[in-house]
């Protein structure tokens, strides 16, 4: 694990993969943002959130959904957004259809997807949610209070 407590970047849990020149480029565009994702499982994301005194930031997409690629392309892509992130969150994303991603849905009561929600890394307690597509500006004004806050 590198220094900064994130295993290597990897597609969100549950991923399936395209195959052709088209549907690669189609995929390059919605593609999980692979650089700023936690890889392992939750309970590892919670406790490498924990160590890090970080909130974990959870995503949970359905390929089916264009939200979730919508999410993709045009929040998790922002510079600003990633910086977010890369300072105050461990960020993980798994796709309804992985076991874990059944778990949390019913877990964590989510109404539909994609879901984003933040996550208390110590207590497991769900602090923050929203539903379907968020823009990067929205969401950073969303985020903004989790800044000031650290986890205890």
């Amino acid at each position: 694990m590198p220094a900064s407590g994130h295993s290597a970047p990897s597609a969100p849990a549950g991923a399936a993969s395209s195959s052709g020149p088209a549907g690669n480029r189609l995929s390059d565009m919605f593609k999980p943002p692979a650089g700023l994702l936690f890889q392992g499982d939750f309970e590892l994301a919670k406790q490498a959130a924990a160590k890090q005194a970080r909130w974990l930031l959870v995503n949970v997409q359905s390929a089916d959904e264009f939200a979730t690629h919508r999410l993709n392309r045009d929040t998790w892509s922002q510079e600003l957004v990633q910086d977010m992130l890369r300072n105050t969150f461990v960020f993980w994303q798994v796709y309804n259809t992985a076991d874990q991603g059944q778990v949390l849905i019913q877990s964590y009561h989510l109404e539909q997807l994609p879901a984003v929600l933040i996550v208390d890394p110590l207590t497991g307690a769900k602090l923050w949610e929203k539903y379907g597509f968020i823009t990067a500006d929205s969401l950073l004004e969303e985020l903004v209070s989790f800044m000031d806050i650290g986890v205890c």
